[in-house]
């Protein structure tokens, strides 16, 4: 689902498995099974160019256009406009499960300054740190693997 901008919106999508399926849009970007065939020893270039084949433009399920350029420009428009991430592919590799170097995650990160308040700690649970923002006095509370809230 995306919003206004055009960007992804996993809450929208949320709603929409529950409320409103026909909505819903599924971007196909590799095939690595056909009619009983594995393609997995193809390469990505070639699994592609099958899918791509099989897809009718504007349906419902739609192909994932690649986008062409220098890795760093691309991530760069992708974080200014406030998108998770990309993941980058090479397109002569083959398909293998488990981690790669030919397939790269790359997340967009966002760096800022907080006050800390203080550090919440209870036996046998991870501890949390309550942090504020000087600018509007946001308080967050951050866990240690995951961001829990935050609250006006």
């Amino acid at each position: 689902m995306l919003d206004e901008a055009g960007l992804s919106d996993f809450g929208e999508l949320r709603q929409a498995i529950t409320r409103r399926q026909h909505d819903l849009y599924f971007v196909a970007f590799d095939l690595l099974h056909l009619n009983g065939h594995d393609l997995r020893d193809m390469t990505l270039e070639e699994r592609r160019e099958i899918l791509s084949s099989m897809i009718e433009p504007g349906g419902r399920i739609q192909f994932s256009e690649p986008l062409p350029g220098e890795a760093n420009a691309i991530y760069h428009l992708f974080d200014q406009a406030g998108l998770e991430g990309m993941v980058s592919k090479r397109r002569d590799s083959k398909y293998r499960s488990g981690p790669s170097t030919n397939w790269l995650k790359t997340k967009c990160y966002a760096i800022d300054e907080y006050e800390l308040l203080g550090v919440e700690r209870e036996a046998g649970k991870p501890a949390f740190a309550l942090m504020a923002d000087s600018g509007d006095r946001q308080v967050c509370r951050l866990g240690l693997y995951q961001f829990q809230a935050c609250n006006p």
